[in-house]
């Protein structure tokens, strides 16, 4: 299946994309900007067409990390095998990127998630994370 996408400032065209994906992008595509993120319960209920159980306030009263995790994993997809721009939080739940300083607010996010896991991996193996990321470069040039 070919799906055309449009998302803002890209031309993105997808030859093979798994039917499950395509469903969820384009739910995704009704979202582009964080003030129009979708919550993580709601974007499943579209995804699945499963509805939740909610409590009185119409929170959901299910264990939707877990209910949800073939979903996030498709989202992950969309981001590193597609280069679809996804962002989520747990504010404001899941959005396409749609400006550059949205893009620039993703980017950063990412690099302290990475820092953070190196500086986790430096201190188990009682190094400082300099020397970490030392050795990360001369992994990287060694296999260049």
């Amino acid at each position: 299946m070919t799906i055309r996408i449009a998302v803002p400032g890209t031309d993105i065209t997808m030859s093979i994309m798994p039917p499950e994906t395509v469903k969820l992008l384009t739910l995704l595509q009704e979202h582009c900007g964080k003030d129009a993120a979708i919550s993580m319960a709601d974007l499943y209920e579209q995804w699945s067409g499963e509805k939740l159980p909610r409590d009185a306030r119409g929170k959901p009263d299910a264990d939707v990390p877990t209910l949800s995790r073939h979903m996030r994993q498709l989202i992950d997809d969309l981001r590193d095998i597609f280069g679809i721009p996804v962002m989520s939080s747990a504010r404001h739940g899941y959005w396409i990127v749609a400006t550059e300083s949205e893009l620039e607010e993703v980017c950063h996010e990412f690099r302290a998630r990475g820092l953070k896991s190196l500086a986790t991996a430096a201190r188990l193996k009682k190094i400082s994370l300099a020397d970490e990321l030392r050795q990360i470069e001369m992994n990287l040039r060694s296999q260049a």
